[in-house]
């Protein structure tokens, strides 16, 4: 494999595991926001707290990382569209992971602590969340589509 072989691959592995986590995240907090059960909304509040820094911080920066080294390797135009999409849909889910997904977790667990996994503070954040959620999937959905037709 070339450099630049083995860049793709590493950038894509991140990608998969990126968008794996984004999907079983949103779909799991789907179960848990519908279900209203104490033991499922303890749990994914204390999962939520691992999985950010655990996998989504470490493949998101591999994903940057060897996106643009590759980029770099083969002297591509990092501002063509199908970069600069996935330039702005990467910073999206950085700044949410950190800006925004970090702190709701801690608020959901001191509603948690304080009002009980279903109460109304909980629900609310949890709702919240399911919505950012998929809000990033549509933008990652976008990224992939742009990756692979690389428009501009």
């Amino acid at each position: 494999m070339t450099t630049y072989e083995t860049l793709v691959f590493l950038h894509v592995v991140a990608a998969a595991v990126w968008v794996g986590a984004g999907v079983l995240s949103t779909v799991l907090l789907t179960q848990v926001v519908r279900s209203g059960d104490d033991a499922m909304i303890r749990t994914y509040s204390r999962q939520g707290a691992l999985i950010g820094p655990a996998v989504f911080a470490p493949a998101s920066i591999a994903l940057i990382a060897f996106g643009l080294w590759a980029a770099l390797d083969l002297d591509w135009d990092l501002g063509a569209t199908w970069i600069t999409i996935g330039f702005v849909g990467w910073a999206i889910g950085f700044v949410l992971g950190l800006g925004y997904h970090g702190p709701v977790g801690s608020r959901l667990k001191r509603a948690i602590a304080e009002e009980g996994p279903t109460g109304p503070r909980a629900a609310r954040l949890l709702r919240q969340e399911l919505a950012v959620g998929v809000f990033e999937l549509i933008v990652v959905i976008i990224v992939v589509w742009a990756m692979v037709a690389k428009p501009g």
